[in-house]
């Protein structure tokens, strides 16, 4: 490789570099703020409320890229919380979420709310939520579909744009499913895009059929359930014993040994 196509590398790079989520959560917030923003946060809700009535327990949280974007109204948990990277306006509890403030075991029902694709150790922040959700406990993970129309757009975007949006994680659906297996969690739905429904506080420019059309399929919505591990251990019956039939012509060695020793001392 030479020296010119090194720096050509290091430039595209950084231009597709993912910052840390505190650093870039300010402009995400506003991003999602946009029309197009709130047109797909809206289709997420409706695919959320789904989802929902599924999620029986105490304990609810959420990590969101805004703590604006909330998504847990559906959610019949009576103790819900939202997690975010950065302190803002709208509040919510500020945290590291590669270490995560919460005992294991302890959340009924886990919503990451594009976590994943704004963060640069998403299978870190994975396994963390992962510990802290309780044994038949639920986890709802929302990312951008790199296949859409939304998702394809961030090669050519991100080299012309300054949004932050358009640096994230291009992570497919079946890689983050996964990794939910592997870290015990059994797949119910996988959900790619949300039925196109009218949007509240819209105008009809904003709400136009490109528009809806490209942020009905710009998301996928993944529930899982985490397996519980049995209190009992289950038993394996023991081997029987095999019977090995003597051969003929050969000697038991403690025998032998113990003869031998009997001719020494008597020397």
């Amino acid at each position: 490789m030479s020296k010119s196509d090194y720096k050509l590398l290091s430039a595209l790079g950084a231009r597709f570099h993912v910052p840390e989520l505190a650093e870039s959560q300010e402009a995400l917030a506003r991003w999602f703020n946009t029309p197009f923003g709130r047109t797909l946060v809206g289709f997420e809700a409706e695919a959320c409320k789904q989802i929902s009535p599924r999620t029986p327990g105490y304990r609810a949280a959420q990590l969101a890229v805004s703590p604006d974007c909330s998504l847990m109204q559906g959610f019949t948990q009576q103790h819900k919380f939202t997690l975010t990277a950065r302190d803002q306006l709208s509040g919510g509890c500020v945290c590291d979420f590669k270490r995560l403030p919460l005992p294991s075991d302890s959340i009924d029902a886990f919503l990451l709310h594009h976590v994943l694709d704004f963060t640069p150790e998403p299978h870190g922040v994975l396994g963390e939520v992962a510990r802290t959700v309780a044994p038949g406990g639920h986890i709802v993970v929302i990312g951008f579909n790199p296949y859409s129309f939304f998702g394809m757009s961030k090669w050519v975007a991100g080299l012309f744009s300054s949004q932050q949006v358009w640096r994230h994680n291009s992570l497919r659906k079946s890689r983050v499913v996964d990794w939910l297996r592997l870290l015990g969690f059994k797949m119910l739905t996988v959900q790619v895009g949300g039925t196109p429904t009218p949007v509240t506080n819209l105008s009809d420019r904003d709400s136009s059929r490109i528009v809806k059309r490209a942020t009905a399929d710009a998301f996928y919505v993944l529930f899982a359930r985490k397996q519980a591990t049995p209190l009992t251990p289950v038993r394996h019956p023991r081997w029987a014993s095999a019977k090995v039939h003597p051969v003929p012509g050969l000697r038991a060695v403690g025998d032998n040994c113990r003869r031998t020793k009997r001719g020494s001392n008597q020397n």
